[in-house]
């Protein structure tokens, strides 16, 4: 804060307590205004964390606190505006602040972006960095068809609600195609683009037992040379870009590797069957790791996004290479959750 901040900032804390002179009592008041935990409230009236915004705004409308007096400007601007925004069809106004939100908090650490989150609409935040409304509204009004691997609609809707990926899509005109599950088992197709990425060598295809007349979703290779668990986890998270990875270590070399995208668990039975040295995969759940121990595989989970990104650069190319007079434009795309 600047020291004019400051000096307001210090005003409201006093304006509060003498509206509640009696601390415990205006410990309970913030409590239960705003929220917030009781070492949250004495936290802020210590001064080890501030006020935000909003709860200035919130307590200063509930309390009956006038802000211009706390100010105490002489300037005849309006230091701040707080006014509602119409953030599922906003104005150009209304759009530009918006844009200049999500563009400022992709700058902040996870913890701080978290934070805000929590304190923004659903519609402004949800899908950041993963085809965020606000983020690529100018450029959504250019594209006439997306090309996506995982459904947006997932189960059957029974409504289709405006701010919704359906409703947005329709009322812009926009076409979709998705490929999933075939995507994955295709030649060239996402498995394929992981054992690139992986460096893996001599590739060949492996079916799930259970549904033998299937596609053969799985692949399997080598690596160029030997390594520790260990090392080709740290291996995997460098090639893969992953944020973090997990392992269970066999303590033995390794060479052979038999990979599935994203939730590709299914296929460990097999994978164990074929005698793999590792089977690498998107997510994998508890109950499936602990079967693992004392057996002579080890798996490595590097997070389901990030083991099917992979086929977007090599399909925007194939696809520009397929047809010419088409503009084929990659959207950058984050995990749809946070990791701190």
């Amino acid at each position: 804060m600047t020291s004019l901040d400051k000096s307001w900032y210090n005003r409201f804390l006093n304006a509060i307590s003498v509206k509640y002179s009696d601390k415990a009592q205006l410990v309970e008041k913030l409590i239960n205004l705003l929220g917030i935990e009781r070492e949250a409230a004495c936290r802020r009236l210590r001064g080890d964390v501030s006020f935000s915004i909003h709860e200035i705004a919130t307590i200063s409308s509930e309390w009956d606190i006038s802000l211009d007096s706390i100010i105490n400007t002489n300037s005849k601007k309006i230091p701040f505006l707080l006014y509602p925004i119409n953030y599922i069809d906003p104005s150009d106004e209304e759009l530009k602040f918006l844009q200049s939100v999500v563009q400022s908090i992709e700058k902040l650490p996870n913890g701080e972006f978290l934070d805000i989150c929590n304190k923004l609409p659903r519609q402004l935040v949800a899908g950041y960095g993963y085809g965020n409304p606000f983020k690529y509204r100018e450029l959504i009004k250019k594209i006439d068809l997306i090309i996506c691997h995982h459904p947006f609609i997932y189960e059957p809707l029974e409504a289709v609600l405006k701010g919704s990926v359906p409703y947005e899509l329709a009322a812009a005109g926009i076409g979709a195609i998705v490929a999933h599950t075939n995507l994955d088992a295709c030649d060239g197709g996402v498995n394929d683009c992981l054992c690139e990425k992986l460096g893996l060598k001599n590739i060949q295809k492996f079916a799930d037992s259970d549904y033998p007349d299937y596609p053969q979703m799985g692949r399997f290779g080598k690596l160029p040379r030997k390594m520790s668990v260990s090392e080709f986890a740290a291996y995997s998270k460098e090639k893969l870009g992953s944020k973090f990875v997990r392992f269970n270590d066999t303590g033995l070399p390794i060479k052979q590797i038999g990979v599935c995208c994203g939730g590709g668990t299914m296929m460990l039975k097999d994978a164990i069957n074929l005698r793999f040295d590792v089977f690498l995969t998107g997510d994998a759940r508890h109950h499936e790791w602990i079967s693992l121990n004392g057996g002579s595989i080890a798996m490595i989970e590097c997070g389901h996004h990030i083991t099917e990104v992979v086929i977007v650069e090599p399909l925007v190319k194939k696809l520009s290479e397929k047809f010419k007079n088409i503009d084929f434009i990659k959207l950058e795309q984050t995990t749809p959750y946070f990791v701190i």
